[in-house]
């Protein structure tokens, strides 16, 4: 990856996540994101664990 696709997605990333945490504390809402790139060996994740456990599987419960 060159180095202008790696600043995109790094300025992208956190202005993601900064809206995702507005949506979460201003609306109430949850959430549970998981992103995987090329730059981390790990997935990211917005909220901790317990709280993407359990919306997903809400998720799954839904008809």
């Amino acid at each position: 990856m060159t180095r202008k696709k790696k600043a995109s997605y790094q300025k992208r990333h956190k202005g993601f996540l900064n809206k995702a945490h507005e949506l979460n504390t201003l609306c109430d809402v949850k959430l549970a994101i998981v992103v995987y790139s090329p730059y981390h060996e790990e997935p990211k994740v917005f909220s901790n664990h317990e709280a993407i456990t359990n919306t997903f599987t809400n998720f799954k419960k839904l008809p």
